[in-house]
């Protein structure tokens, strides 16, 4: 589950970007 916690905040910041 780490690893999709991890990711989490990566997707929110890709969505940001765009």
């Amino acid at each position: 589950h780490s690893f999709v916690i991890k990711k989490t905040p990566l997707l929110i910041a890709f969505l940001v970007l765009v």
